[in-house]
């Protein structure tokens, strides 16, 4: 089976993707910013400190081996180690993913997104940015990094590194660095047949080297991948038990209307935007402020009467209504929203209609 195959059982579903291109700022109010970046903070100053020490950890138990015998010992410690990097940062990121969603449930009407999903994209952009820095030279470049000091230690320069900018950067880079035999054969014996394992010791190229690195890399980041969606599914399940769910709105970039707007009455057009956009800012259940602001912006714009907007029942009733009480009939939308007693069906008529009439634009 091949690592793609075997990676197909652990794809995230559609809602915990994690934000587009990790843009974790887009997805976050002004006034959560600071305490995004303090988890953020904490987590690498965390995740820094533990990549070294579980590196260092295995230096220090081979300090008395023989050169001779190092690479047989890097070998045999080698998948234990690597697991245990995957698993305590999978286990340290549950804390984290607490945290944000504690602060997603307590601010919930400044979120874009249903609260599980945007604390789910924040741990996913925050150890995707740890492990692959916007910044770095190659894919997954902390990951790739962490191999290469397992393998050989830090980086040590000496002083033809810094004989010119270009030597310096690729001695920094360790550019001339290759995969050690032992290692080759890691990811054949992972997924392939042990005749794949015995060929594999014997490259040693620039190219072997890439492809051992990028298959490693990519695996650890599926595997973290896995364990933030289960994580984030759990969650949901509990918020659920509390009845604390909410409407899930999946980060993307799709437009807020999907149906060409020449099929949509000016109405519908206007009243599906502005839906789209409270629904984005508040997910779960609109506050009175937002209903009013929703039907000012409709009466400004002339939809009046009323009635001739409402559907169904509501309509036959507000006629009724209006009949009844012909002193002071309800003919805008601000005055429907906010009725008199007796009078809620309106308000109960105006919100059914705006909300299937954001149904029918986003279709």
């Amino acid at each position: 089976m091949s690592l793609r195959e075997s990676s197909q059982d652990h794809t995230p579903s559609r809602d915990l993707a994690g934000f587009p291109s990790r843009d974790w700022e887009s997805a976050t109010d002004t006034s959560l910013l600071g305490a995004v970046r303090d988890l953020r903070r904490l987590f690498d100053e965390r995740a820094e400190v533990f990549f070294r020490r579980l590196r260092e950890k295995v230096h220090e138990r081979l300090r008395l081996v023989s050169d001779k015998e190092r690479p047989l010992h890097l070998m045999d410690l080698f998948p234990a180690t690597f697991a245990d990097l995957q698993n305590v940062l999978s286990r340290d990121s549950g804390r984290y993913f607490d945290e944000f969603l504690g602060i997603a449930v307590g601010n919930a009407s400044l979120l874009k997104f249903d609260s599980v999903v945007w604390a789910h994209g924040q741990m996913h952009a925050m150890i995707g940015d740890f492990l692959d820095p916007k910044n770095g030279y190659q894919k997954l470049a902390t990951v790739r990094e962490w191999i290469k000091d397992y393998c050989d230690g830090p980086v040590t320069m000496d002083e033809s590194a810094f004989s010119s900018p270009q030597q310096f950067e690729r001695a920094l880079l360790r550019s001339d660095w290759r995969v050690p035999t032992w290692l080759q054969a890691y990811p054949c014996s992972r997924s392939s047949s042990n005749s794949e394992a015995s060929v594999a010791l014997e490259m040693t190229s620039q190219e072997e080297t890439e492809k051992v690195l990028k298959v490693l890399a990519e695996r650890f980041w599926m595997q973290i991948e896995y364990h933030l969606a289960h994580r984030a599914r759990l969650a949901r399940i509990g918020l659920a038990k509390q009845g604390a769910l909410r409407p899930t709105a999946v980060p993307s970039d799709t437009p807020p209307c999907k149906k060409n707007i020449k099929t949509l009455s000016p109405f519908r057009e206007l009243a599906g935007r502005l839906m789209h956009d409270a629904r984005s800012k508040e997910p779960d259940r609109f506050r009175d402020e937002t209903w009013i602001e929703i039907c000012s912006k409709l009466d400004a714009a002339a939809f009046k009467p009323l009635i001739k907007y409402l559907e169904g029942k509501a309509r036959d009733q507000l006629a009724n209504w209006n009949q009844k009480h012909s002193n002071r009939p309800l003919r805008t939308f601000t005055e429907g929203i906010r009725p008199p007693a007796g009078a809620m069906f309106v308000r109960r008529g105006i919100q059914r209609t705006l909300y299937r009439t954001q149904e029918k634009c986003e279709e």
